[in-house]
């Protein structure tokens, strides 16, 4: 009850300085509710159109119960912003309920409270980079084209996600990328932040990296640890630090990378942050995750066969590896037969034939039936997390795909004799888990998988899990 009362109190509080501020303009009520007709008419709230002078004097009122919405309260700030400083405009949306993030503030607030962008440091940029990758790249140069163009278009594709699964090469692309986008002096600055909590090494299997989950506070947090470089900062409430970067990020171009976002949870949560901050400033995504967010979206596959021989002869030079310089073709053949071209199981081959504990035909084998702690631990970092998340009709699809090649949803719908509806309600939720490719066209789309999928489904689920 103590806490009702307070509320309509502070909502009183609202209602006088409303009046206060109109009377201050020198408007009357019909005014007031002109200019706010004037300001929502530009916007897409059409629902926020209704407002008149009879509902202002609602909102005046002492005694009132009634708010106006949180386009509304926006408006009404901008329109009293010569009569209002940062910390009465946050005191006064606190009043009506509401409270106000910095992406909301910056544009009305910018021009005399806000300091400008701190001047880049080079050397601090790079240190923030992810390391550029040992070895070339290799089948990914179309997709580097492609992002390059994206990232250096002014006048469009502010969110970019690239996507793909587990150890595909999302992060090492967008390594590259980024290099090549400070070679060109692009952008005025850059950040790096990684969601990654696990990672994988080829020679000790998986990592634990400690780093926490990344939401709305710690994207901030972390981008104002890394462009903030004199702590100019460090004293001030989170509410004005907020409305301070979002400044920075939208009068220069910031080019900031978000590494591993890897749930379509992760997405939606920090999508709408991101789609403040942006403009001109770019955000550059890696994830697991295949959504149906508002960005530009960059697919990773498999390496082709002939990608994946170039890459291996190219690992074999480099580590002095005569088991691969000098192997035959269809040594080369059967390694892309079993392995598919997932650059991360490749290099967990290359780094078991450099450690000499087996030949590669026994690595193969071993791979294929699932044995060895490290190959072990390599399905688990890929597979594992989005196995889990999959329902149960969507995990028996996904058991039989290896059975048909290149299956359309009519032949899955009849071989695991489930529903069309539920088989098309599947076929998305594994494709938003980059654990299927959709190939052919709108008219008669089918359904394959990479082979380290399917080698994974035919040996390694069955530990997991057991089928009916």
């Amino acid at each position: 009850m103590s806490g009702q009362i307070e509320g309509q109190n502070q909502l009183a509080e609202f209602g006088r300085r409303l009046k206060t501020l109109r009377s201050q303009s020198g408007w009357s009520r019909d005014d007031l509710a002109n200019e706010l007709h004037r300001l929502a008419s530009a916007g897409p709230e059409a629902a926020y159109r209704l407002v008149d002078a009879a509902l202002i004097g609602k909102w005046e009122r002492p005694q009132n119960k009634r708010r106006p919405t949180r386009p509304y309260l926006l408006h009404l700030i901008k329109l009293f912003r010569p009569h209002l400083s940062l910390a009465s405009a946050l005191e006064w949306a606190a009043q009506a309920g509401y409270k106000l993030a910095g992406p909301e503030l910056a544009p009305l607030f910018s021009e005399a409270l806000l300091p400008e962008a701190p001047l880049p440091q080079p050397y601090q940029t790079l240190r923030r980079l992810q390391p550029p990758p040992a070895h070339r790249l290799f089948g990914l140069e179309e997709a580097r084209a492609g992002l390059g163009h994206a990232l250096t278009d002014r006048t469009d594709h502010w969110i970019i996600a690239v996507q793909g699964t587990g150890g595909i090469g999302k992060t090492t692309l967008a390594s590259v990328v980024v290099q090549d986008m400070l070679q060109a002096n692009r952008f005025y600055d850059l950040a790096w932040i990684s969601a990654k909590q696990v990672t994988f090494d080829p020679y000790r299997g998986v990592q634990v990296t400690g780093q926490a989950a990344l939401d709305r506070d710690r994207i901030i947090a972390e981008l104002l640890r890394q462009i903030d470089t004199g702590d100019l900062l460090a004293t001030l409430p989170a509410d004005q630090k907020s409305l301070i970067l979002t400044h920075w990020l939208k009068t220069q171009p910031y080019l900031i990378v978000i590494d591993n976002l890897e749930t379509v949870e992760d997405y939606e949560r920090l999508m709408p942050t991101l789609a403040l901050l942006a403009r001109p400033s770019k955000f550059l995504l890696t994830s697991r995750a295949h959504v149906e967010a508002d960005s530009l979206k960059y697919n990773v596959g498999e390496l082709a066969e002939q990608s994946v021989v170039d890459l291996l002869r190219y690992l074999g030079r480099q580590q002095h590896l005569t088991a691969l310089t000098q192997a035959t073709p269809p040594e080369l053949a059967g390694i892309y037969e079993v392995v598919g071209g997932n650059p991360l199981a490749l290099k967990l081959v290359v780094g078991q034939i450099r450690g000499g504990w087996h030949g590669l035909s026994q690595i193969l084998d071993n791979l294929r039936q699932a044995k060895g702690a490290t190959i072990d631990q390599l399905y688990t970092f890929i597979y594992r997390q989005a196995w889990e998340a999959l329902d149960e009709p969507t995990r028996r699809l996904f058991v039989i795909m290896p059975l048909l090649p290149q299956a359309t949803q009519e032949d899955l719908s009849r071989r695991s004799k489930l529903p069309e509806t539920v088989v098309v309600q599947a076929l998305h939720e594994l494709a938003t888990r980059s654990l299927v490719e959709v190939r052919g066209d709108l008219e008669t789309p089918y359904y394959s998988l990479h082979r380290l999928t399917e080698t994974f489904l035919l040996n390694e689920v069955i530990q997991w899990k057991q089928l009916p």
